[in-house]
C-alpha cells in the first residue's frame, strides 16, 4: 500500500521508534480463553439470578398469589421494587433485576 504525504510527517513527542525485527515481538488483543471465562462467567451469574427469580415466582405463587387478578394488583410494585433496588448498582445491576423479575414471572404464569 503505497501512502503519500503532501507534507513533513509530525509525530507525537512521546512516540518509540521500532525497527521491522522489533516489530515481530509484540503482542495485542485479547485471548479466546480470556473471553471464553468471561462469557462463562455473565452466564453463570444471570442464570442464577434467573433461577433465584423463579424460585421467588413459585412462592408468591404458593403464598396465594395465584391467579392472574391477584398478580395484577401486586406487579407494577414489584417490579418497580426489584429493578429500582437493583439499579443502584449501576447498569449490571439493572440487568440483574430484570433477569431477576423475567425468571419470576414466567414461573408465576407458568403455575397459573
Amino acid at each position: 500500500m503505497d501512502m503519500c504525504y503532501d507534507g513533513a510527517l509530525v509525530l507525537p513527542s512521546s512516540y518509540a521508534v521500532m525497527d521491522e525485527e522489533e516489530m515481530c515481538y509484540t503482542e495485542g488483543g485479547i485471548a479466546v480463553t480470556t473471553v471464553a471465562t468471561i462469557v462463562g462467567t455473565v452466564i453463570t451469574i444471570y442464570g442464577a439470578t434467573y433461577a433465584g427469580g423463579t424460585v421467588c415466582g413459585k412462592r408468591l405463587y404458593h403464598a396465594g398469589i395465584n391467579t392472574a387478578k391477584k398478580w395484577s394488583k401486586w406487579k407494577w410494585q414489584t417490579r418497580a421494587i426489584v429493578i429500582g433496588t437493583a439499579s443502584r448498582m449501576g447498569l449490571a445491576g439493572t440487568i440483574a433485576g430484570t433477569v431477576f423479575m423475567l425468571g419470576l414471572e414466567n414461573q408465576l404464569y407458568d403455575m397459573m
